[in-house]
Order: C-alpha cells, then structure tokens, then sequence
C-alpha cells in the first residue's frame, strides 16, 4: 500500500511537471525509496514503470472507456476526470473515473440513466432520498468489468453531477 501511494504521489508530481513544461515527449527516472521509476509523457499520457509493471494514466475520456452513456449535453469536469491502465504480477486492469455536470435536475438524469441503463447485465439501482436529497446510484457488471453511475446536486456549483467509474482485471472497482 505504502508503495502505491508513493507512486501516485510521483505520477502526480510528474503529471504536474508535465503540465508546466507543456507538451512533446518528456522521459526520465525518479527514485521511490530504494526503487527507481522509469516515466515518460507523450500526447497527455504519464507512463510509470518499475521492476513490477507499469501504470499509465490519461485525461483523455469517451463513451467507450466508461462503459456507459454520457448524459446528453453534461460537461466533462476535466479537473476530477481520469484513466489509469496497469500491468503487472497480478495481470492487467484499468480504471477509468469521469465526473460530468449538467443544468437539468437530479430527477432528469436519474430518468434518463435508469432507461438507458436498466437492460445491462447484473443491473441494480440503489438510488435513494436522504435528508429531502435525492441521489441515484446504478451498478452494472459484465466478466471482469464493472461500472457504477453516481447522481447528485451539486450544492456548490447549482448544478447536478455525474460520477461514471469503470474498472477491469487486477484492481477493478467492486460492485456494491
């Protein structure tokens, strides 16, 4: 654990860097610990790699990353928006998390997602009503991918959220 947190920490700072100094194709080493990780960035992607795999991490988000529809006319918060691909011992996997935001309301898009969503494989709605908020929460999996679909308001910006997680193989996110 403490090794992962520390290469999230160098992908951060490297991602960051990456930022900065803008684009082309950026290589280098960094040392974690005892350990030395191999990076490169090239076209708004950060690889890593060590003795034990590699990780790759994009902003570059669509439909077919996620594994789900994205709501008619939301925006992409790109600030909150993510893809991460590793290799390593325990196989492949890939998770992919997109925030969007949207003027129509909670209910609107709950609607919307419960028809679009309702016919996948292993479907469960757990949405719900606490404290007079309503937020809707969709599951779906199919083999080894799983997906999960978050509304809520969005108290700080008047505005609904959508969460859309997806995750495959090693170190996919668990369906509740």
């Amino acid at each position: 654990m403490r090794k992962l947190v520390s290469l999230t920490l160098v992908l951060a700072l490297i991602f960051g860097v990456v930022l900065v100094t803008g684009c082309g194709k950026n290589e280098g080493t960094v040392k974690v610990g005892d350990e030395e990780v191999k990076y490169s960035e090239e076209g708004g992607e950060v690889t890593l790699k060590d003795e034990e795999g590699e990780a790759t991490y994009s902003s570059k988000i669509n439909e077919e990353d996620l594994g789900a529809p994205i709501y008619p006319g939301a925006k992409m918060d790109e600030d909150a928006t993510a893809s991460v691909a590793t290799t390593g011992e325990e196989g492949e996997g890939s998770f992919t998390v997109a925030v969007f935001l949207t003027e129509d309301s909670v209910s609107e898009v709950i609607a919307w997602y419960k028809g679009e969503l309702s016919g996948e494989q292993n479907f469960m709605d757990m949405s719900s009503t606490a404290g007079g908020e309503e937020m809707g929460m969709f599951t779906f999996s199919s083999g080894d991918k799983s997906t999960t679909v978050t509304i809520t308001a969005d108290q700080e910006d008047k505005k609904t959220a959508i969460n859309i997680m997806t995750g495959s193989g090693a170190g996919s996110i668990p369906t509740p």
